[in-house]
């Protein structure tokens, strides 16, 4: 017994040693599995600290979603990392990293299928292991990959309760994550949901901001553009506020309203001066007149004369509404334009269409009263043959040739207004012609009227007679001492020129009615000091029989007109309201003769 107590006594020792050892085997292990464990939480902890700094890191989209698979491996130990955001029903992986991220970069797949559908659907995180996780996983994006997924993390990214997709983290080994790796990465989605939907909102408000600066761009090249075209219209281009005030006015609109300076705040029509100011007022004001809760202003014109520098003017103003956003009605925009050559135009036609019914009844009625003359004046020269050259009735068949005779002449004078009257043309120097007539010009001007003749050199010849070149300025003469007559210091000057006619230069016939041919003519002026011509009478200055005279037949300046017509000639009147007029004749010159003949 003695021999046998140590021998129990020593195999309880070893077994006591023995325990103590596995004691502190299992002790020691135990520690290093707990330095491990607090280095991983330590890990994570700090992974999940850089996962917020994203969210205040960065607010471009793609170096978030860098930094979160480069984090998210550091969390969970995962060989790759994806990042599936949902867009028209589906499911889009716009991050992919780590083993399985072959080919998978912007596939799309249902936003129902596999375990990311589920867990974007129900808004729950979900770890997929093992045969029965291996069921859940889409398979779809295996075979592109090619990538055998065996443990599967999957957490929604949750902004509120609005799910923007879900994050995924996979592993090749069925044990490669546990249950507290996903509360890891569900932690870490949040921060990443925040961060991806900041990114988003970011690069939004720059794609909004890049949009608005392409959008002021483009207006301010419109405005420029508008400003550039508006600067170079033939037409005058304004804008006006509600009350009618300038807000725009192009150069042209300034030429047209003889204003240099700036008009911005002024009333558009009190830059105009207006013949008729009350009526065109009363007009702008009804055309604007309206009530917004039943209709809108329409497009309207105003047509207007107005004075300025050149004499009077006639615009045409067309305005239309403008509006801003919503369509309410902000002002008014408008277009101004000269009409003045237009209704210029239109009065030649009108006259010359006058002038054309006047010619056939007065070159009808001459021609009739002219054979009747002759028949008259042929019977009394039958009766005076007749009688005895003492008979008493000799004087008053002479009287009756003598009236007979006058009125032939009056006849001719109406004929030669109507274009009935014919001459034979030669070349003929104007100057020539004048000074052969200066005697008699003299004697018709009274001797309280200064007579001035200013002729000009090196003029072309014109076709005519010199009866006709006579007649016309006796005519022109006599007209312009009945204007001078009560004048104080009373002036008449006879002036010769030579000018290019070109085709612009319809005024020149707006009295004969017929264009002219462009070309050198040579003018013939009549100019004098007196009182003007009304401007009333204007257009009725040639017409047969017109007088503004106590005694007079009113064929002078009718004459006129019926040779200048006769020459296919112009004749255009300057005419001074109170300080005199000047009479305007245009022959043709010949061209191809520039001497006299004989």
């Amino acid at each position: 017994m003695i021999e046998t107590l140590p021998t129990s006594l020593f195999i309880l020792g070893t077994i006591l040693v023995a325990a103590l050892i596995v004691l502190c085997g299992f002790l020691l292990l135990q520690g290093q599995r707990n330095r491990e464990q607090g280095q991983r939480e330590q890990q994570q902890l700090a992974a999940l600290g850089r996962m917020g700094q994203v969210v205040v890191g960065s607010l471009s989209l793609e170096r978030v979603l860098k930094k979160i698979l480069d984090q998210v491996p550091l969390l969970v130990g995962a060989e790759g990392v994806a990042i599936l955001l949902h867009e028209d029903k589906e499911l889009v992986f716009v991050a992919i990293s780590g083993a399985a991220a072959t080919g998978l970069q912007g596939y799309r797949m249902p936003y129902d299928a596999g375990v990311a559908g589920q867990v974007f659907q129900t808004k729950e995180p979900q770890l997929a292991a093992g045969q029965t996780g291996r069921q859940l996983i889409y398979q779809g994006a295996e075979r592109i990959s090619g990538y055998t997924t065996q443990a599967l993390l999957a957490v929604p990214l949750l902004l509120g309760e609005t799910a923007l997709g879900v994050l995924e983290a996979v592993h090749s080994a069925p044990e490669g994550f546990s249950l507290a790796d996903l509360q890891v990465l569900a932690d870490a989605a949040n921060w990443a949901a925040i961060a991806i939907q900041n990114a988003r909102l970011y690069e939004q408000m720059q794609a909004e901001l890049a949009e608005r600066r392409r959008v002021e761009a483009a207006l301010r090249d419109s405005e420029k553009r508008y400003r550039s075209l508006a600067e170079v219209s033939p037409v005058g281009i304004f804008r006006l506020d509600l009350e009618g005030r300038c807000l725009y006015a192009n150069g042209r609109f300034l030429e047209m309203t003889a204003h240099a300076e700036p008009v911005i705040g002024q009333p558009w029509l009190g830059l105009l001066d207006l013949l008729d100011r009350e009526g065109v007022q009363h007009e702008w004001e009804t055309a604007v007149d309206h009530d917004s809760n039943l209709h809108l202003p329409a497009p309207f014109q105003l047509e207007f004369e107005v004075s300025s520098r050149d004499g009077e003017k006639w615009l045409l103003v067309t305005i239309a509404p403008e509006y801003g956003e919503r369509e309410h009605h902000v002002g008014y925009v408008g277009t101004m334009a000269d009409m003045t050559q237009q209704k210029q135009a239109e009065s030649v036609l009108r006259y010359a269409a006058k002038m054309e019914s006047l010619d056939l009844f007065a070159g009808s009625i001459a021609h009739d009263y002219n054979n009747l003359l002759m028949a008259m004046m042929g019977q009394a020269a039958i009766a005076q043959y007749q009688l005895e050259s003492d008979n008493p009735a000799n004087i008053y068949i002479n009287k009756l040739n003598s009236v007979a005779e006058k009125a032939a002449a009056l006849t001719t004078q109406v004929m030669t207004y109507s274009g009935g009257a014919y001459f034979l043309g030669e070349p003929l120097l104007l100057n020539e012609v004048i000074e052969a007539e200066e005697t008699l010009l003299a004697e018709l001007v009274p001797k309280h009227i200064t007579l001035k003749l200013e002729l000009g050199e090196g003029l072309r010849p014109v076709e005519s007679e010199p009866q006709q070149i006579k007649q016309l300025l006796v005519y022109l003469l006599l007209n312009a001492i009945d204007a001078v007559t009560e004048q104080d210091d009373p002036q008449i000057t006879i002036r010769t020129d030579s000018v290019l006619v070109e085709q612009r230069d319809e005024h020149l016939w707006q009295y004969t009615g017929t264009p002219l041919e462009p070309g050198i003519y040579c003018v013939l002026e009549v100019q004098d000091n007196g009182h003007g011509i009304e401007p009333k009478n204007l257009p009725k200055v040639f017409d047969p029989f017109f007088t503004t005279k106590q005694f007079g037949q009113g064929l002078g300046l009718s004459t006129v007109l019926g040779i200048v017509r006769g020459h296919n000639g112009g004749i255009f009147i300057r005419n001074f309201p109170g300080r005199g007029c000047v009479f305007e004749v245009y022959f043709p010159a010949m061209v191809d003769t520039l001497v006299p003949l004989g």
